[in-house]
């Protein structure tokens, strides 16, 4: 077959291919019809063992599996565990710590910001959640989760406490992002 001739045809069915992906992907499905947004996915329970030629691999489906029992976290029941990100100024025994982080020193990072928190009066009733990518900051959480209908109040409070102490850079609440539905 000449070059030319396969290349043309190559280009042709590569070029309908797309078309048709397109046209699925604008039209949401087959026929034009898409899942509701609030369908779950069907999942499926695989048994997974090495398995001998003359042996089938078993599946069930979803509905035919119990759904774990997940208790709730103390977090969830007594209140809001509220954190907080914080950078240190350079001289403070926490900037010390953020610089252990960013040379890879995790364990002494971490064993120096538990030191610092036992050791500084301001900042009891805090406790070492993480740091942030390099150790650009800190994040520090309430030991003690605050009750749900003061959250606001005491997220607050502990901000402005921060953002005012000596050698702080800045302070503010670490604020975790949750993905939202869509709506029709």
């Amino acid at each position: 077959m000449d070059e030319r001739a396969v290349r043309l045809w190559g280009v042709i069915v590569g070029g309908g291919c797309i078309a048709a992906a397109l046209g699925v992907a604008v039209l949401g499905g087959p026929a034009g019809k898409s899942l509701p947004d609030e369908t779950p996915p069907k999942t499926i329970a695989r048994t997974v063992a090495p398995v001998a030629p003359d042996k089938r691999i078993e599946v069930a489906d979803a509905s035919d599996v119990a759904a774990p029992a997940v208790a709730p976290t103390p977090a969830q029941t007594s209140g809001q565990s509220l954190s907080f990100l914080i950078a240190f100024a350079p001289g403070h025994p926490l900037k010390a710590a953020q610089d252990l982080e960013a040379q890879g020193r995790h364990a002494q990072a971490v064993e120096a910001v538990r030191a610092a928190l036992q050791a500084n009066r301001d900042l009891r009733g805090l406790c070492y959640d993480r740091f942030t990518l390099g150790g650009a900051e800190i994040v520090l959480r309430l030991c003690t989760p605050a009750p749900a209908s003061e959250a606001a109040a005491v997220q607050r409070r502990w901000t402005t406490r921060l953002a005012a102490m000596n050698g702080v850079q800045y302070a503010e609440p670490n604020v975790v992002a949750q993905p939202e539905r869509r709506r029709r």
